[in-house]
């Protein structure tokens, strides 16, 4: 689940063109398996269940990967907010 170049998508977020940027960020992250984090389908793990700091590990790891990748295709001015 790693980006392959320094910048994710084709365009940086900059307040103008949402509509494209999350069109290609939401392809970008289902083809890297990533978009059921952001929309809920998997939820982080709850203290309790088996597996749980192993589950939460993996969760936090890709949760970081997302985040990154997120802030790196947005303009800085934007990023400071995420």
């Amino acid at each position: 689940m790693d980006a392959e170049g320094s910048q994710v998508v084709a365009i940086k977020l900059d307040w103008s063109n949402y509509t494209t940027w999350a069109y290609l960020m939401k392809n970008y992250l289902i083809s890297k398996d990533a978009w059921k984090y952001v929309d809920g389908t998997l939820e982080k793990p709850v203290e309790g269940i088996e597996n749980y700091a192993e589950l939460l590990s993996e969760w936090d790891t890709v949760n970081a990967k997302i985040l990154t990748w997120i802030n790196d295709s947005v303009e800085p001015s934007i990023g400071k907010h995420l």
